[in-house]
């Protein structure tokens, strides 16, 4: 059976690695020129999980640098939230790493066996030779909106900034820094290379207005955006889209963020598409009619992801202290225990 991929970013690469292991034909193709690119990327233990089970335990040491237990801070330096590493470590059966993203990418294209074609883009009418197409092309997917054409797109009214500068900061600064109405980050990185993060209203958004706003603030956060060079700096609107009505139909079926698009909120975006990924790789595997197989991918996952989608959804609320709601989120968690937040991870960890 002939697959076509529409999309060589981490749901459609590890598609393919897995439905290759399966012995199934893989051609994929990617509207972009070229692959990698990109800042940082977190993958939870569970997606680590699945990663190492198609052979790539040797990449992921190579590449992912252990996360750092994410304390909670205030620009001042006040400590909201610190939970234990141990306790987190326990709660999510193991310990995220921090990726570059594109070279994970590359990493895994590497590793495909079959044709990636680039500067290919999906055009909506266009048709593909292969029996079963898989929509892995994103939040803005051209298979999901065949799907479904009454997706909708909800501006969150934030911009993204993240960089990556040469050099290690001190670990006491790794961390979330909860401002007025924004959050930030900073994570280490493989290579002597750290990754920052910062989201601001959009409105009259830029570089200099970012830095006037975290100037002062109790992190090397300014030094680092200063520092960052510009190719290495992206910055790009935070966006709510809804989720499809249905992820498939005869021949065609969406994974990640073509099926379920996630504020970045605690980094589960990457780590549900490539669980999507394998699943559904399984599952054609080992059905002669792909209807089945999607049928069955939908009613294994949709509610998963769906709980996924909204606790990031609240968690984006509360950091940015959005709504009544999302300020007494940041009150609670400054007066919660440390066991508290650790619990409410486990929800994450899946």
């Amino acid at each position: 059976m002939r697959i076509d991929v529409v999309g060589a970013g981490l749901a459609g690469l590890t598609f393919a690695l897995a439905a290759e292991r399966h012995g199934l034909e893989v051609e994929l193709r990617d509207e972009r020129p070229a692959l990698g690119g990109g800042a940082a990327l977190t993958l939870w233990p569970r997606a680590l999980d699945r990663l190492e089970g198609l052979g790539l335990a040797a990449v992921l040491d190579e590449l992912g640098e252990p996360a750092p237990t994410a304390s909670v801070r205030r620009p001042d330096g006040r400590v909201v939230q610190n939970p234990r590493p141990a306790a987190v470590e326990r709660a999510l059966s193991g310990v995220p790493r921090v990726f570059d993203r594109g070279d994970l990418q590359l990493a895994l294209a590497e590793r495909v066996r079959g044709p990636i074609r680039l500067d290919q883009a999906l055009l909506p009418d266009a048709d593909l030779p292969g029996a079963v197409v898989v929509g892995a092309d994103g939040w803005r997917s051209v298979v999901a909106r065949r799907l479904d054409h009454r997706l909708v797109e909800r501006p969150t009214g934030h911009v993204a900034y993240r960089g990556v500068v040469h050099g290690v900061v001190d670990p006491r600064e790794h961390g979330i820094v909860w401002g007025p109405g924004m959050e930030a980050g900073i994570a280490p990185m493989r290579g002597g290379r750290t990754y920052w993060f910062a989201t601001l209203l959009e409105s009259g958004a830029s570089v200099e207005r970012l830095l006037e706003t975290v100037d002062g603030w109790a992190t090397p956060l300014a030094s680092m955006i200063r520092e960052t060079p510009p190719e290495q700096l992206s910055c790009v609107p935070v966006v709510h889209r809804s989720i499809p009505r249905r992820w498939h139909d005869d021949r065609q079926v969406v994974i990640g963020d073509a099926a379920h698009a996630m504020l970045p909120s605690l980094g589960q975006g990457g780590g549900h598409a490539i669980v999507d990924a394998v699943v559904l790789a399984g599952l054609l595997a080992g059905e002669a009619d792909p209807q089945r197989a999607f049928v069955g991918f939908e009613a294994g996952r949709r509610r998963e992801v769906e709980a996924a989608t909204r606790r990031s959804a609240r968690a984006w609320d509360v950091s940015h202290g959005r709504g009544l709601v999302g300020r007494a989120g940041q009150v609670a968690a400054g007066l919660a225990p440390p066991f508290v937040a650790t619990r409410a991870l486990r929800a994450f960890a899946g």
